[in-house]
């Protein structure tokens, strides 16, 4: 998993069961078996850093609230009985993503979310963006690492108005070129990618000695905690007992079933 209460430094965050009473959850992030229930995501920011909170939903990114140094932000978040498999991320209503900013440029894009796995409840953060800004001689934006352009958009204009000084375009550095995957056996893959707070991904599968992309249900990953986590992690390298085919309207055409980790991501490779 990845940190479940601190991305970064510049943040803290903690689930209270009501305005004064913090909920006691272990270090991997566990809540307990959570009914129909409210709770809270407080979320706070460091005086050195700028926060701006994101609300995405679809193509629509916006900008909620003001974006100052040292803000503080709450947000109440409503657990419903777990009915269904499992109680992925809904934005604006058990999510928070926020744009950490030093003064110097230096970003976290950050999301922190409350989900389930059957009756069980976590909370997840991940950094989904980690980077620097810089500004071209015409004053416009660019950072070293793939950021939605209507974050930048919304930046621009954050950047400007709080006097942010940022290095030139000039001492930006050139991308890094990405390391291929490893020769697969047959049936083994390498996950691509994997969103905690949507508990989703994809693995690269060998199949039939062709590379298939194929979707990656959290029900079908391993458990990797004691509290009963399931998940993966990008870079892990994974056996995939079956493909099965995927109907209706999806970028994928085939899902991967029965995955175990065969190598975690810190020792793939």
């Amino acid at each position: 998993m990845s940190s479940n209460t601190q991305a970064k430094p510049a943040i803290q965050v903690t689930v209270q069961s009501g305005p004064n009473c913090e909920e006691n959850y272990s270090t991997d992030g566990y809540l307990g078996e959570i009914g129909t229930k409210a709770l809270f995501l407080k979320v706070h920011a460091s005086r050195s850093h700028l926060v701006v909170r994101i609300m995405a939903n679809g193509n629509t990114i916006r900008q909620e609230g003001p974006a100052m140094f040292g803000t503080n932000f709450d947000q109440t978040v409503k657990i419903e009985d777990a009915r269904f498999d499992a109680l992925a991320t809904k934005p604006g209503e058990n999510d928070i993503r926020l744009v950490v900013l030093s003064r110097t440029g230096e970003l976290n894009y950050v999301q922190y979310a409350i989900v389930s796995q059957g009756k069980k409840a976590w909370l997840i953060g991940q950094v989904k963006v980690t980077g620097q800004l810089y500004c071209s001689p015409e004053g416009e934006l660019r950072m070293n690492e793939k950021i939605r352009p209507e974050v930048l958009e919304i930046l621009q204009k954050i950047t400007k108005i709080n006097k942010i000084s940022l290095p030139s375009t000039d001492e930006m550095p050139e991308p890094a070129i990405e390391a291929g995957f490893p020769a697969l056996g047959e049936g083994e893959g390498i996950v691509d990618w994997y969103d905690e707070c949507r508990q989703i991904g994809a693995i690269v599968v060998n199949s039939k000695g062709q590379p298939v992309s194929a979707k990656v249900h959290f029900s079908q990953c391993p458990v990797h905690t004691k509290n009963g986590w399931r998940g993966l992690s990008k870079g892990d390298r994974v056996t995939v007992k079956a493909l099965a085919p995927v109907g209706g309207h999806t970028s994928f055409a085939f899902e991967a079933k029965g995955v175990e980790v065969s190598t975690p991501m810190a020792k793939a490779g």
